[in-house]
């Protein structure tokens, strides 16, 4: 499966494991079903020996598309059985779903001779065919060759097989089986676009009038049969293929609401600790924010922390204060970050979250900036001058658009931290000064509540510690000072630039003119072992974020000493 793909389908993805079977996510391409096929047909043909090739859709080089179409045959000689018992007579329209198309040949197949049977197939239209997030293949798609078949495909001028979208994880397939084409061509079948709007809405309305959870990919063709049923007579009858099982799609169509909680959180912290940078929005601009993102995920970042300005950030350092400023005199404002969040989101999915102060939320509205922030594709929401005992407000709001409201606690606030880990599902995150010489003792104390075992919720304290104090001494490995990122101004970039380059390695190197991180390696090799040593010497108490090209296995040591 695509790793787009196991995300969406998370749930068969985890009953599949339970059986027994091991599941391989691609990430190569679009991490979706096409990326999926081609690597299992590069597998299968390196292995033909010991490996048997099995793809459950009418596609691929024959024989498969024919014992596919065999097998799934078996629904229209049933319902060609049963409306003859039943009506005593054929259908007159006859509805499926076509991604691939294994649904829609099944159901069309016992018809083919059927000539006043009308055969209409479904297309997952995602965003609408005029726009380049689709997967309607008849109604875009040209003929060409691709997966060992010939057929129509979504594909460029050149011949290149476009990306396609679709809600649905078994529909964006940017092709359709040789025997649609075919059926296409000879005018036996009709194929129409449904859009996601018109797919969810069907899936909806099914489930609430007759109690059945369909399948995202039948709902396409529910919804298209909710629009010709009135241009029916009251004599016709029609049949709609309603396949496999709604459940595994619920979540996803409650994240399409935005109506619960997105996972990519919980993801963040599959491994019981994440690498999270922060940026302040706008500082220098929103267009090198965007592309900071971008390289903060290349080098491994897990979740990003966006921070909108605020004119008077009483809870940040002088390193962030001064970002802020920089920020708004720039002309920032809360809707020019949602728009740079939207544009974010066409091109990654790691998980972000927002950073602000009550009073930005306040202004903008509670509910309508939550919202807002929900459909931009926003995780989570930090406001650190809201007290745990008081988040209620914002929290009740956050829980309808599917946001995780992140409290903050101070690890000094024993009875505090005890009271709020009885609370299931609360996502903490600490605030350390640097400049407090027991922080490093706070913070091991902070994260013994989180081990595995003492802690009730979901996800493991967040072993986050943010420097709020840029004027340590040099002796703690040097301060942010006038050494921050110059692009990002980020504050938890703290910098050991003062202790290596007295080491004689040079960590880090100032660039003015560089549009990407300042913090680079001049020899990976060398800077690692003159981080381990500065650590070994305990020349400092912590590593927090070194935002450079770092190997994930240095970025592993660092995170685990």
């Amino acid at each position: 499966m695509g790793k787009e793909d196991t995300e969406r389908q998370a749930l068969n993805v985890y009953k599949m494991r339970l059986l027994g079977a091991k599941v391989h996510a691609v990430t190569s391409g679009t991490a979706t079903l096409k990326d999926a096929v081609s690597e299992t047909m590069r597998e299968w043909t390196n292995r033909i020996a010991d490996t048997h090739y099995v793809l459950g859709s009418v596609m691929g080089p024959h024989p498969f598309p024919t014992i596919v179409r065999d097998f799934q045959a078996v629904i229209s000689r049933e319902i060609k059985e049963q409306m003859l018992e039943k009506e005593g007579r054929l259908p007159d329209v006859v509805l499926a779903c076509v991604g691939g198309g294994s649904n829609a040949i099944g159901t069309f197949y016992n018809f083919i001779e059927d000539k006043n049977v009308r055969l209409i197939g479904c297309e997952a239209a995602g965003r609408g065919v005029n726009t380049a997030e689709t997967a309607a293949t008849i109604a875009t798609g040209r003929l060409g060759i691709f997966h060992g078949m010939k057929s129509y495909f979504c594909q460029d001028e050149y011949g290149q097989i476009a990306p396609v979208y679709s809600i649905s994880a078994g529909l964006d397939y940017p092709g359709v089986g040789p025997e649609h084409a075919h059926l296409y061509d000879i005018g036996r079948a009709e194929y129409v676009p449904v859009t996601d709007d018109e797919a969810v809405d069907a899936f909806e309305y099914l489930s609430r009038t007759e109690g059945i959870i369909p399948a995202i990919e039948s709902a396409h063709a529910v919804a298209y049969a909710k629009k010709i049923a009135p241009t029916l007579g009251k004599d016709k009858i029609m049949v709609v293929t309603v396949s496999g099982r709604g459940d595994k799609d619920c979540a996803a169509i409650a994240r399409y609401r935005g109506r619960i909680f997105m996972n990519r959180i919980t993801e963040a912290f599959a491994n019981g600790k994440a690498f999270i940078p922060f940026l302040a929005c706008g500082d220098p601009s929103l267009e090198v924010t965007e592309q900071l993102v971008y390289a903060m995920e290349e080098a491994g970042a897990d979740l990003i922390e966006l921070g909108i300005p605020f004119s008077d950030p009483t809870a940040e350092g002088p390193v962030i204060q001064e970002a802020n400023v920089r920020a708004l005199a720039g002309g920032v404002t809360t809707d020019k970050v949602f728009a740079m969040v939207e544009k974010i989101r066409k091109n990654t999915k790691i998980p972000m979250v927002f950073m602000t102060y009550a009073n930005v939320v306040f202004s903008y509205g509670t509910e309508r900036f939550i919202r807002k922030a929900a459909e931009v594709g926003m995780d989570g929401l930090i406001l650190p001058d809201v007290p745990f005992e008081e988040k209620e407000e914002f929290d009740v709001v956050c829980k309808q658009y599917g946001l995780d409201l992140i409290s903050l606690i101070a690890p000094t606030s024993h009875e505090r931290i005890a009271m709020m880990q009885k609370r299931r599902k609360v996502l903490f995150t600490a605030y350390l000064p640097w400049g407090n010489r027991n922080a490093y003792q706070h913070y091991h104390r902070y994260r013994s509540y989180g081990e595995a075992g003492k802690s009730p919720e979901r996800y493991s304290m967040c072993s986050r510690i943010r420097n709020l104090y840029t004027g340590a001494g040099k002796k703690d490995g040097g301060s942010v000072g006038r050494c921050h990122c110059r692009i990002c101004h980020c504050e938890a970039l703290w910098c050991l630039r003062q202790r290596l380059r007295a080491e004689g390695e040079g960590l880090c190197e100032r660039d003015e003119g560089c549009d990407q991180i300042n913090f680079r390696l001049k020899s990976e090799h060398r800077s690692q072992s003159v981080i381990k040593s500065a650590l070994s010497k305990k020349r400092v108490k912590q590593i927090f974020f070194v935002l450079s090209r770092f190997r994930r296995n240095y970025r592993k040591y660092l995170l685990d000493s």
